[in-house]
């Protein structure tokens, strides 16, 4: 009886010893260079996310993440009456390829979620989730490019009449960088009576998507819906 009480005791270190090394690992990644844009201001918060982390597995904590910050955007941008499930689907599905390609994967998610929380992801990632709800395929699965959706390009056409350079300068005020407007431009440009659904880009890993866009989005989702 002694023998299997001591057994059981060491199986029970084991376990425990398991998880303080898991959870070290994953603070360890926290504590990198990631961690020191995180700024993290409660470590025993930290903490028990990490415990939650290794139990639940990064992928469960990355779709959660992913969940939470499309649902932050819906109501950020009051999106309620313009989003249908599938458009909810196909946003879960973008914006967990896009943090994978961003972040390098559910691992480095799961780090910083434990490191900032939910709440990091909703205010670093919710133009994201916003313009993959309002149909826009995002950078994912190992590929740079970025996807508008029919409506911006259709409006993307109409802005040519103007001449490419004013096109551009429109573009440019809605949060679409100079190097990837004019690259946009020219290659609707090219096709010229072409019939072009979807243009697409390469998005600088470094470039975030800027609010203006997303608001260019939706005005253009609005009009399709009225």
């Amino acid at each position: 009886m002694k023998t299997q009480n001591s057994f059981t005791s060491l199986l029970s270190l084991h376990a425990s010893c398991t998880v303080a090394i898991s959870v070290i690992c994953v603070l360890a990644a926290v504590s990198s260079a990631t961690a020191q844009s995180l700024k993290i201001k409660n470590p025993a918060k930290a903490l028990e996310r990490s415990v939650q982390a290794f139990t639940e597995g990064d992928s469960k904590i990355s779709m959660d993440v992913v969940h939470r910050t499309t649902s932050y955007a819906i109501d950020r941008y009051k999106l309620k009456d313009l989003v249908k499930d599938a458009d909810i689907k196909h946003a879960h599905k973008e914006l967990y390829n896009f943090l994978k390609w961003k972040l390098g994967s559910p691992t480095a998610i799961a780090a910083q979620y434990a490191g900032a929380g939910y709440s990091h992801f909703q205010k670093a990632y919710s133009d994201e989730a916003a313009a993959a709800l309002m149909g826009a395929e995002l950078p994912g699965d190992g590929s740079p490019g970025m996807t508008l959706p029919k409506t911006v390009t259709e409006h993307l056409k109409a802005l040519l009449t103007n001449g490419i350079d004013r096109a551009s300068a429109d573009l440019q005020q809605r949060g679409i960088p100079p190097e990837v407007s004019k690259l946009v431009l020219n290659q609707l440009a090219q096709a010229g009576g072409k019939s072009i659904d979807r243009i697409g880009f390469n998005m600088p890993k470094n470039w975030d998507i800027d609010n203006r866009l997303v608001e260019t989005l939706i005005e253009a989702r609005r009009k399709q819906t009225h």
